[in-house]
């Protein structure tokens, strides 16, 4: 006797349900091939392949140190030489602006896959994720090789902590892919705006300077941009020394807003995307 197939219903959820943990679990293997293709992908026919993860950081930094503390005589107020500060701010700098890019294009460059096969669309942000933080370790890395070399070292306590501002950054940088996938998907112009607003986030975000430096009554709009207040809480838990501004909290609240912003609009999307592409 042959057994009647049982049907299986996938309904939208509700825009304010939490993701779904267990489902993604299940999906692992996919978010961890995805995010090694698009590894592979990014340096395949280059002459130095894997080590542009390595030359970029470094030729930003370099840039940076130049244009900040050579020419402009920019002052950190710390007995820190220059280049082991601008690189503190590239290691997070470097996470955020690997993965909004990459996200943004992700569900571009997966349509065929979207509309063949079902799969949580979320998989397709967090593979930009992981991908965006072996970027960041490299960075990180390299950070450690310039304190070496200026024998310059971050305080002991950093390293337990570190891991916990690593989780923090991973979660406000899936809040802002989603928001760059959900615009993307409104409308096609985005592809083209958002680039321009990573390069201005170079100037604006306190990669090559302490936040302390901007204008006191435009500092509660410049730590509107979560991505200060990380950069600022990076360096307050790597240096001695190195205070945590009182506006911070400006930043934390604005991250939290936009990663539970950004999941809701996203699941708004989420089962519409297949039609939009």
């Amino acid at each position: 006797m042959v057994r009647k197939s049982e049907m299986t219903w996938i309904l939208p959820p509700a825009a304010w349900a939490l993701p779904d943990i267990k489902e993604l679990w299940q999906y692992r293997s996919l978010i961890l091939q995805l995010a090694i293709k698009d590894f592979r992908v990014r340096y395949m026919q280059t002459w130095l392949g894997a080590l542009w993860s390595v030359v970029n950081p470094l030729i930003s930094a370099l840039l940076l140190n130049f244009v900040f503390h050579k020419v402009a005589r920019t002052n950190t107020s710390l007995a820190l030489n220059s280049y082991v500060f601008v690189m503190s701010g590239m290691v997070v700098w470097t996470f955020f602006s690997t993965l909004v890019p990459e996200a943004m294009q992700g569900m571009m460059n997966a349509q065929a896959m979207i509309k063949k096969i079902y799969f949580p669309k979320l998989v397709i942000p967090l593979s930009k994720m992981l991908g965006a933080l072996v970027e960041t370790l490299v960075s990180l890395l390299l950070f450690l090789i310039v304190c070496c070399w200026c024998q310059q070292w971050p305080q002991w306590s950093a390293w337990l902590f570190l891991p916990l501002y690593l989780i923090a950054m991973m979660i406000l940088g899936v809040g802002l892919s989603l928001w760059a996938t959900v615009l993307t998907l409104i409308s096609k112009d985005f592809m083209h705006v958002i680039p321009h607003i990573i390069r201005l986030g170079m100037l604006i975000c306190p990669i090559a300077y302490p936040a302390y430096l901007v204008p006191e009554k435009f500092q509660w709009l410049y730590f509107l941009n979560p991505v200060s207040g990380f950069m600022e809480g990076f360096r307050s838990l790597l240096f001695e020394g190195y205070e945590l501004h009182s506006l911070a909290w400006i930043s934390w609240l604005s991250a939290l807003l936009l990663v539970v912003s950004g999941f809701i609009a996203f699941r708004k999307f989420e089962f519409t995307i297949a039609d939009i592409l």
